[in-house]
């Protein structure tokens, strides 16, 4: 098969960067991990100092422990996001789609609150799906991200997740918004690397939330939201004996 000249070129080029941002991943995880360590570290010694003195407000007691679990969770994100990106496997494991999808609101809850948006979550009970929660979450986050990008403004602004089975064997997880759509592009022009139609973005967000999902053995796609804006959703394999003949 002829391939053109430019278009070998820009495979190349494309190349080049996804290698230079695999490299820049992993000397940002290398940086980040010792403040990281460094904030660890001084919440737990906050915390046993005022243990030991009998501190008694348990609301500061009650956010220390969480700001530790958060500074934790910062860690293992940095490192799996680094290693996905490094060319090394998911790390799969049996996870509940529905702490997934919890996580990832309460993470973005703040910025929720801000932009004063509620997102209604649909779904029953769900056999667990074999997946890295933590590569997922990330996933679900940008979705997410992108479709409060989509809405900011929109009056009645509308943002529904919804889990559900796509056949015997996946699960379905589908982010709608009511914002303004997809501009005419499909789901290959959305996550091409570099591709981007933000000002300030690095058009990298759905490149490797494909990545992720297709190193699942899921697939990933973009469509009109019965909402009147996008729809983007995801599948997950569920754990062989959990398949629903």
């Amino acid at each position: 098969m002829w391939t053109s000249p430019n278009a070998s070129a820009r495979k190349s080029g494309k190349q080049a960067r996804l290698t230079t941002l695999g490299e820049v991943a992993s000397a940002l995880a290398h940086q980040l991990n010792q403040p990281l360590a460094a904030l660890a570290g001084y919440n737990a010694g906050v915390l046993r100092t005022l243990e030991r003195q009998n501190f008694s407000d348990t609301q500061v007691l009650e956010a220390l422990r969480r700001e530790g679990e958060q500074v934790a969770e910062a860690g293992r994100i940095v490192q799996r996001i680094r290693g996905f990106l490094t060319r090394r496997a998911p790390q799969p494991e049996p996870c509940a789609i529905q702490d997934i999808v919890d996580r990832a609101l309460t993470l973005l809850r703040h910025d929720l609150q801000d932009m004063a948006l509620e997102v209604k979550v649909h779904g029953a009970k769900l056999p667990c799906v074999l997946a890295d929660p933590v590569l997922v979450e990330q996933v679900l986050i940008n979705l997410l991200r992108n479709a409060m990008e989509a809405v900011a403004g929109v009056p009645c602004a509308r943002l529904e997740v919804t889990a559900q089975m796509a056949g015997a064997r996946f699960v379905r997880v589908d982010v709608d918004d009511n914002g303004c759509g997809l501009g005419g592009l499909d789901i290959n022009a959305l996550a091409a690397p570099f591709h981007s139609t933000k000002a300030e973005g690095m058009g990298m967000g759905l490149a490797i939330c494909r990545s992720v999902i297709e190193a699942h053995h899921g697939a990933i796609e973009a469509s009109q939201s019965p909402l009147g804006g996008a729809r983007f959703s995801f599948t997950l394999p569920i754990e062989l004996h959990e398949a629903i003949p």
